[in-house]
Formats: C-alpha cells, structure tokens, sequence
C-alpha cells in the first residue's frame, strides 16, 4: 500500500511538472505518502550547496493576529517581507499582538527566563516597533517596556520569570507606506 502511495504521489509529481494532470490532486494522497522528518546531520539550500545555520536565531515572529487599537485599518503580515505592512495613511495607525503568538513555540527557540534579549526594530517609512511586559497583576507600573523603537533601534531587556502578558505594537508611519518588524536574538 505505502509503496503504491509513493508511486502515485511520484507520478502525479511528474504530471504536475510537465503541466498534464489526468485527474485532479488527491490532497490526501499526497499527505499519506508524506513522512514526517526525525531528524538531519545538514542541510542543502536550492543550489545544493550545505547551509550552516546560525545558533542565534531570531525568536520574534510579526504574524499576528492583531487588534486594532488606534487608526482605522488594520495593517496585514506579509510572509515574504516577514513584516506587517501598512499602507499610506494621514494618521498613525498602531496594533497590538497580546496572546504570545509572536514569540517560538518551540523548545529551541523559547525565550528563556533570566537571559539577556536584543531587540531591534526593523521599520520602513516611519514605522515603529514597541513590546513592553506587565511584570505585576495587580501593579500596572511594573513593567519593562521597550518604547517606541524607529528603524534600527535596539532595546536589551532581561527575559523576565514572568510576567502576566506582554503586548508587541506596531505603528505605522504618516503620510507614507509603511513597514514594521523585528529582532529578537540573545545576547
């Protein structure tokens, strides 16, 4: 059966690159022929040359989801710019990301408590970026908070034991496109 699986997911390649497809794409084909990836000694990039990845990997995504809470549109994440993209407006518009979504899941990419964090905003026309921490429940002004960061600005902060949330903001430019996103490395 998986051999049959792999023939076909094979043949409907081939038909898929020559442009002549004799029925349409079995979505669940190809997933059943898939195998997840255990593990890799490297990596080959599209020129099949070796890629030696950084072990300083950026940990901030700008993915979203967003709200709105200043301005009347919403700016929209462009995967290939990795940033939220906003377009030419007469007043600022600024969005808040508060669930966590924008920092890793994964257990090589968590921010870790206690470490030492660079963040630098990464804007075009104007844009800002800002993340601040509410360090205390029940005291709004126990915070770490970054302020509004223009292109090329870093704020270091310690990675806090915790915290009860912790907002990203980005901020449109006036009068011009805008672009905002980030860098998240260790120190």
């Amino acid at each position: 059966m998986q051999s049959m699986l792999k023939l076909e997911l094979i043949t409907l390649c081939i038909l898929l690159v020559v442009g002549a497809t004799p029925q349409p794409v079995n979505l669940q084909t190809i997933r059943e022929a898939l195998r997840p990836l255990v593990s890799a000694s490297s990596w080959l990039n599209g020129n099949g040359q070796p890629v030696t990845f950084s072990q300083n990997q950026n940990l901030l995504s700008m993915r979203g989801p967003w709200t709105l809470q200043s301005g009347d549109a919403l700016g929209v994440f462009d995967t290939y710019q990795q940033a939220v993209v906003f377009p030419s407006k007469s007043a600022r518009v600024t969005q808040t990301n508060s669930n966590g979504t924008g920092f890793a899941k994964l257990n090589w990419a968590k921010p870790i408590a206690g470490q030492s964090y660079n963040l630098t905003a990464i804007t075009t026309g104007g844009g800002q970026l800002r993340l601040s921490f509410n360090l205390d429940c029940s005291d709004s002004t126990k915070v770490i908070n970054s302020g509004a960061l223009n292109n090329g600005q870093s704020f270091v902060f310690t990675w806090p034991a915790s915290n009860c949330w912790h907002t990203l903001y980005a901020i449109s430019g006036l009068n011009q496109a805008s672009t905002v996103s980030a860098s998240l490395i260790k120190v």
